[in-house]
C-alpha cells in the first residue's frame, strides 16, 4: 500500500492587495539606514581625495611651466655665449611671459673646478621673492668656454 505524504500549507490572507504570511523580499529600514550611513561616511573622504588630486595637478602644472622657462633661460645663456663669446659673470634677473603667466627668473654663474667651465644656476617662480627663496623650478647647466 502506497502512502502519500501531503504537504500542509498555511493559508495566506490578503490585506489591500498584499499577502499576509507570504514571504516578503526587499531591504528593511535598518539595512537602508546602515547603507546610507556608510555612503555618508565614505563620500566626504572621496571628495577630499579628489580635491587633493586637483591641487596636486595644479602644482605639477606650475612646476612644469617653470621648468620650461628655466630651460629657455639656460639656452638663452648658451646662445649668448656663442654669439658674443661672453659668459654670464655674477647674477642676472628678468621676467618672461610663458603660457599666459609672467615668470620671474634669476640666473647666477659660479666657477667650477675646471677653469674653462662655468656653472649657471637658474631659479624660476611667479614672484621675484619666490624666485629667490622658494622657486617653482631650479635648473643648473654648464657652459664650456
Amino acid at each position: 500500500m502506497a502512502h502519500s505524504i501531503s504537504k500542509h500549507r498555511t493559508p495566506t490572507r490578503t490585506f489591500q492587495g498584499a499577502k499576509i504570511g507570504a514571504k516578503q523580499s526587499g531591504f528593511t529600514i535598518i539595512e537602508v539606514i546602515i547603507a546610507l550611513t556608510i555612503v555618508a561616511v565614505a563620500l566626504p573622504a572621496l571628495l577630499n581625495l579628489v580635491l587633493i588630486q586637483t591641487d596636486n595637478t595644479h602644482h605639477l602644472r606650475e612646476r612644469t611651466l617653470a621648468e620650461y622657462v628655466a630651460r629657455n633661460q639656460l639656452n638663452t645663456q648658451r646662445i649668448n655665449y656663442q654669439l658674443t663669446e661672453r659668459i654670464l659673470n655674477g647674477r642676472q634677473t628678468g621676467t618672461e611671459e610663458f603660457s599666459g603667466i609672467e615668470w620671474h627668473w634669476i640666473a647666477e654663474s659660479e666657477e667650477t673646478a675646471i677653469d674653462e667651465m662655468r656653472r649657471i644656476n637658474i631659479s624660476v617662480a611667479r614672484t621675484p621673492q619666490d624666485a629667490r627663496d622658494n622657486p617653482s623650478a631650479h635648473l643648473s647647466g654648464f657652459i664650456y668656454e
